[in-house]
């Protein structure tokens, strides 16, 4: 254990002071945030009244914008990366002590171990380096989830936490591409209607709000050349659907949309069947399903925690003695993860050939083995077994 905990120590502490380097000091034509300088033209052109969907790799829905608005809007290039990087600070701090109080691990070591492995994940540092999103809206998406799958029987004296469910969730709406898979929970768990209503309509406040300040040109969405756009930036991803029909030349066909339609609506489906089961199986679940579903790069590699805390719970239980060993594959599987985890990026996307796709093979075996040791447990609850308790 001691081992294991100067490892991710060193490793932490490595790639955060780089990437924090890369952030605030980085020069954005040599990848120093790299991104946050996208969001940061983006966010300004949007309340300029500027066509922001003429610019490169502007993606992003109307409803981000706002929420980007109180950290990028109002100051200068070098002002907006040196806050960010405060908030990135205060994000992690919220997510790592979620990660440790939600892994229901008891032991001091323990403890310590796991608050370490947010911070030592390499799609940690990426995030952080890149300026991308991801970071800053997990810990509400979190928080929303649980909120909404532990509440109350939907009475008045639930109204706050309903309001809650909604402000955090359209706040992790900020990046959609990662959070939106999540909405089956708020809408399925709290057996109440609601959270969802509540959520849908700030959603679209938050979307109406934002177009009064743009002048929308339809002609620009998705660029002059979507399958072209799809060819550069969806093929330099790997471990999702959409770059794998990417490099099988597909990038124009209608695939790309209906069979991540299908794992969504399929995503659905499971999670209204496993409604019962502890929230963090469905957390874990819906995050493998979000991560390879559909585009994403490195740096959401990060949404692989969730699951990692979800195994780490359900090892918990045999650690205090509440189970026997079948609990024993979740401590491994989520070992392996956690490892796959600190994989440097360019072993992914970078490396010989023959490299990246013995790394991205076993990066995505941990995940496919998380996967289905969560179904089996959210299956086994869900035929009234016990699980975890809520935290």
């Amino acid at each position: 254990m001691r081992a294991g905990i100067a490892i991710l120590a060193l490793l932490a502490a490595a790639k955060l002071g780089d990437e924090f380097h890369r952030l605030v000091w980085g020069l954005p034509e040599n990848l120093g945030a790299v991104d946050l300088v996208r969001r940061w033209n983006e966010t300004r052109a949007w309340f300029a009244g500027e066509p922001v969907y003429a610019l490169d790799d502007a993606i992003y829905p109307p409803a981000t914008y706002p929420v980007l608005w109180p950290i990028l809007g109002w100051v200068g290039f070098e002002g907006a990366r040196r806050l960010w990087a405060v908030v990135y600070v205060v994000f992690l701090a919220w997510l790592v002590s979620i990660t440790v109080r939600e892994s229901g691990i008891r032991s001091r070591a323990g403890r310590l171990a796991v608050a370490l492995v947010p911070l030592a994940f390499n799609s940690t540092g990426a995030t952080i380096g890149n300026g991308q999103l991801l970071l800053l809206v997990l810990p509400p998406l979190v928080v929303a989830c649980l909120l909404a799958a532990r509440g109350g029987a939907g009475g008045r004296e639930d109204l706050r936490t309903d309001l809650a469910v909604a402000g955090l969730f359209c706040v992790a709406m900020a990046k959609p591409s990662a959070t939106a898979p999540f909405a089956w929970i708020v809408l399925f768990c709290p057996g109440r209607l609601r959270p969802a209503v509540l959520t849908a309509a700030g959603y679209a406040l938050l979307t109406a709000f934002a177009l009064a300040f743009q002048p929308f040109d339809t002609d620009s969405l998705g660029g002059s050349d979507p399958a072209g756009s799809a060819r550069r930036i969806i093929g330099a991803s790997y471990g999702n659907l959409q770059a794998w029909l990417v490099h099988r030349g597909l990038e124009a066909s209608p695939l790309m949309v209906i069979l991540p339609a299908i794992v969504l609506i399929a995503t659905g489906l499971w999670v209204w069947r496993r409604r019962g089961t502890d929230p963090w199986n469905l957390l874990g679940v819906v995050a493998i399903v979000a991560r390879t579903g559909w585009y994403h790069r490195v740096y959401d590699d990060l949404l692989v925690l969730l699951p990692v805390i979800a195994l780490l719970r359900i090892g918990a239980l045999r650690a205090r003695g509440e189970e026997d060993l079948r609990r024993a594959p979740a401590i491994l599987v989520a070992i392996a993860c956690i490892a796959a985890g600190l994989v440097p990026a360019r072993l992914h996307t970078h490396g010989f050939p023959v490299v990246s796709l013995v790394v991205n093979a076993g990066t995505l075996a941990t995940w496919a083995a998380a996967l289905l040791l969560l179904d089996r447990e959210a299956r086994r609850i869900s035929h009234g077994a016990p699980g975890p308790p809520a935290r």
